[in-house]
């Protein structure tokens, strides 16, 4: 354990320390980041916002979606999502998804409670924070007001619209949890705990550090190489006994398994360390674990299971674990370019 220094009425790290400007928690390494001095995680989480808005990569969509579960009720987030919903309510109505009416807009969002300029006041802290990220800005159409979306957001809208992109909104709610600097909401303590329980297991040579969960997903005959699907295996049997003649001793020998990768084996003890640090309750975590589970997000099991040792432990989705990986790799990259400031 350190010692905490005191400076007059303020409090600092020891000197080998320094304070996330983001997080607020204390690290052993920050990097300059703009006007931030960042840890390693609050970096990443700033490389997967950026890496969010343009990449199509189905990893991607299945970890953005199944995150925004963990924020889901939020209050921080919420009035920037209900805003978010707002516009995609609009083009969905008019069929348009590069603009909305701006006075349609002001009225829905607008509460009875308040003004008309409170409202636009509201909008305008959307503009300003998702600024080419979510929308472009105001411009004019035809004489009136219109918010412009951006590329990005365009795209989505309209896929989801089309009926194409089912992830959509969880994209949507993610980019907003990622753009939100807050320290102090428990819900966002969980998403950021959970994305460096599974980021520490990733070398920095790309090395997934976790042991893999598979399953048969088919069977290949190793004589003529055709391939049978999982509950095929009377056939594969078959074809090896009346297409190529095999002894039924020799089976095994000529036909190969194949097997896919359905998620990676997590200690639940791994993920209540990670959550103390930032002060989450275990009760709190264990809660909003069991709700992803319900809605089928984050882990690729029914239930919470139990290993051989008869500790808890979670099966994440192997497509979280990929895109978390691309997302360290991205960060490294961007750390070689950045100042070491502690």
């Amino acid at each position: 354990m350190f010692n905490i220094f005191y400076f007059g009425d303020v409090m600092s790290a020891p000197p080998q320390y320094g304070i996330c400007t983001r997080c607020r928690r204390t690290k052993r390494a920050l990097y300059k980041f703009g006007d931030q001095e960042l840890c390693e995680i609050c970096l990443a989480e700033s490389v997967f916002d950026d890496d969010l808005v343009t990449s199509t990569a189905p990893e991607a969509r299945v970890t953005a979606f199944d995150l925004s579960v963990l924020t889901e009720s939020t209050w921080r987030f919420m009035p920037f999502k209900t805003m978010t919903y707002a516009i995609v309510l609009l083009c969905a109505q008019f069929g348009r998804s590069d603009s909305v009416d701006y006075g349609l807009l002001i009225r829905l969002i607008k509460k009875s409670s308040e003004s008309v300029t409170q409202a636009e006041g509201r909008l305008k802290e959307y503009i300003d924070l998702f600024r080419g990220i979510c929308v472009d800005g105001i411009i004019e159409e035809n004489g009136e007001k219109r918010l412009k979306l951006s590329n990005r957001m365009e795209r989505i809208i309209k896929e989801y619209l089309e009926g194409r992109d089912e992830y959509a909104m969880g994209i949507l709610d993610t980019i907003i949890d990622n753009r939100i600097v807050d320290s102090d909401v428990v819900n966002s303590l969980i998403r950021k705990s959970f994305i460096e329980t599974i980021y520490s297991k990733i070398s920095s040579d790309g090395t997934i550090k976790l042991e893999p969960v598979t399953e048969i997903d088919g069977y290949q005959c190793k004589i003529c190489n055709m391939v049978f699907r999982a509950a095929e295996y009377d056939l594969l049997i078959g074809h090896l006994r009346n297409a190529h003649m095999v002894h039924p001793d020799q089976y095994k020998e000529n036909y190969s398994t194949i097997t896919k990768t359905i998620g990676y084996k997590v200690s639940d003890e791994e993920f209540k360390s990670s959550a103390e640090k930032y002060g989450v309750l275990e009760r709190t975590r264990i809660d909003r674990f069991t709700k992803a589970l319900k809605y089928g997000a984050l882990f690729n099991q029914d239930t919470m299971r139990r290993n051989e040792s008869g500790q808890v432990e979670w099966i994440v989705k192997p497509e979280i674990v990929r895109y978390l990986k691309r997302i360290k790799e991205l960060t490294l990259e961007k750390i070689r370019t950045l100042e070491r400031v502690i």
